[in-house]
């Protein structure tokens, strides 16, 4: 159980996002058009109280709360957090064309991620069992069997990568 308090931001949720899209008619058949998409960095899901950048997991006893004043009794030291709770910031854009070849029949292609860069969308706060062992067994697989030796993690959602489409489309009764 944490502690969240008014003002934190909530986690998955950047501050800050803008997105543009610029579109050009080459000609009266063609056009072309780019879409920004850019995002602050965000808190991770376990990370509501903002503050997991740095210290532990640390596991709570006591939480009592008396005339709004709220306190926590520690029971032990817990795991260290070594990432910052966070997902980084990005921006991605994407670009997209279409070309009608007569009326009604429209050729158009796409590409996500144009310039195919690696990003995270998303994160969670976490323990990871493939940590190193000084007490248990490691099985086959890299798994620690003594969950006591486990490690705090930020799991990250990657971004998707670049992507690429291509349509026709044909509309009866168009009109160029």
């Amino acid at each position: 159980m944490i502690r969240v308090d008014p003002g934190a931001r909530m986690p998955g949720i950047p501050a800050h996002n803008f997105s543009a899209t610029l579109t050009w008619h080459a000609t009266t058949d063609w056009q072309l058009g780019i879409t920004g998409i850019a995002r602050s960095l965000s808190y991770v899901r376990g990370n509501e109280n903002n503050l997991h950048g740095t210290g532990t997991d640390q596991e709570i006893g006591r939480y009592t709360c008396q005339n709004d004043a709220c306190s926590q009794a520690a029971v032990r030291d817990g795991r260290p957090f070594t990432l910052p709770g966070t997902t980084p910031g990005y921006a991605v854009f994407n670009f997209e064309t279409q070309y009608q070849l007569q009326p009604g029949l429209i050729l158009s292609a796409q590409v996500n991620n144009l310039f195919d860069r690696d990003y995270v969308s998303a994160g969670r706060l976490g323990i990871t069992p493939f940590s190193p062992s000084v007490n248990g067994a490691i099985g086959p697989s890299g798994w620690n069997y003594n969950s006591s030796e486990w490690q705090n993690t930020t799991y990250q959602g990657p971004g998707a990568p670049r992507g690429i489409w291509i349509g026709l489309s044909y509309t009866r009764d168009a009109k160029r």
